[in-house]
């Protein structure tokens, strides 16, 4: 039955009534008890009693999935449902299309699950209590964010300022904890010994305290020249829970979009690829990023393993372009460890994530005139474009074409750009 969560009362009555007329299978059962509702995915009927079956896209079981399905226990057999066994449903990595018969796979949780429902009363009494209370005030942490983003961060989480602890590299929240016990809250609260265990430590503290870009003198050294035919690429890709090409499995990464930019002495030209059907793009995009990009002598990435991962998965789809593939796959170059061990700049604020670096490190240039601006969003349009177009009107798709394109051409005029730049901060 189709579960509306503004009409509750009524989907308990439908679930109650089908129940009553012999039902042995329900799917999004309803049922409430002490102010709590659960809709519970799936309901079989077993002997005397129900299975209740939780249903996850994920493709394992998690901690939280247990409290979830601790709660609908909890309330189903208040409400008179003899639950005998407690199973989780998920993806299965090991499918592989076409064959699509062992999709999911059913994980037998009742163990776990019975270990928390005797606290769960206690626990909704607790919550319930903590709802009449004001609005608490507790610094933002790890709990913001685990084992979901709280609805409410935006609202809660002011920015940091700037020199926080929290900004060091790689500290993170668990880490800084000893740190924030001792009631220390900015990098300069560090001592001179703390701070020098870390090279990058060491450059984000002075780049606080100049406020300038901080580069280390072996930069020029490690930029690579601007010489020969250089090709700067990048990747985007989709990941569908439900696999629908050869080959692929739950989740499985696939490239549907490229975008190069190439360079000739002084001169620079752009080359781009995006998937427009349901079928299979690899093919399509391997032979064109081959035609491109074989005359490239360096190609250059930021964070290049992705790159470097999709040439290979788009060898073994299209082995007719493997060769190439794999050749250009062998001249990929990473930009990131560069800027990451050479240089900082206050602005980077903690990160070397290619779109905090760039507007530091090449001002005026960023992402914030396109709609389209990270490549979660850039992969869900995609996916949205190339298997559910028919849902979309055609001024949509033309429109999501074009954004695709933009973002994925920042990223590489990024590159250019980057590498520039980091000549430029080397000299």
């Amino acid at each position: 039955m189709p579960f509306d969560g503004r009409q509750k009362k009524r989907a308990v009555t439908a679930t109650a009534k089908a129940i009553a007329e012999g039902a042995e299978i329900v799917y999004e059962a309803a049922f409430e008890h002490e102010d709590v509702f659960a809709a519970i995915d799936i309901l079989v009927k077993e002997g005397e009693g129900w299975v209740l079956v939780e249903v996850k896209s994920s493709t394992g079981v998690k901690a939280q999935y247990i409290d979830d399905a601790a709660v609908q226990t909890w309330i189903a057999r208040a409400s008179g449902i003899s639950i005998t066994r407690i199973e989780l449903m998920h993806l299965n990595r090991a499918c592989v299309f076409p064959d699509l018969a062992n999709l999911f796979t059913r994980t037998d949780i009742s163990e776990a699950v019975e270990a928390v429902v005797p606290g769960i009363g206690a626990e909704v009494k607790a919550q319930k209590a903590m709802l009449d209370l004001p609005i608490p005030i507790l610094e933002a942490g790890d709990q913001c964010r685990k084992p979901y983003d709280c609805p409410f961060l935006l609202r809660c989480n002011e920015p940091l300022p700037r020199g926080h602890l929290l900004e060091l590299h790689g500290l993170g929240a668990e880490r800084a904890a000893p740190y924030r016990k001792r009631g220390m809250t900015s990098m300069r609260d560090l001592s001179e010994k703390e701070i020098a265990s870390n090279r990058i430590w060491v450059r984000q503290r002075q780049a606080l305290e100049t406020g300038e870009l901080v580069v280390e003198k072996t930069l020029g050294a490690v930029v690579p020249p601007l010489s020969g035919v250089i090709g700067y690429l990048d990747f985007e890709t989709l990941a569908p829970a439900i696999p629908v090409w050869e080959g692929c499995s739950p989740f499985t990464s696939v490239p549907a979009q490229f975008s190069l930019h190439i360079r000739r002495g002084e001169q620079t030209t752009h080359h781009e690829w995006l998937a427009e059907g349901p079928e299979d793009p690899r093919p399509q995009l391997a032979a064109a990023l081959a035609e491109a990009a074989g005359g490239c002598e360096v190609l250059y990435a930021y964070n290049a393993s992705f790159e470097q991962r999709c040439l290979s998965e788009l060898a073994t789809a299209a082995p007719a372009y493997a060769e190439v593939l794999l050749a250009i796959r062998g001249r990929v170059q990473d930009l990131l460890p560069v800027v990451k061990n050479h240089v900082y700049h206050p602005d980077f604020r903690g990160s070397f994530g290619l779109k905090a670096v760039l507007p530091a490190l090449v001002p005026g240039l960023d992402y914030s005139d396109l709609r389209v601006a990270d490549g979660q969003l850039a992969s869900a349009e995609i996916e949205s474009m190339l298997l559910r177009a028919e849902e979309l009107p055609d001024w949509r798709l033309r429109r999501m074409r074009s954004e695709l394109g933009q973002y994925c051409a920042r990223d590489t005029l990024a590159l250019v750009r980057l590498h520039e730049a980091l000549l430029e901060a080397g000299r």
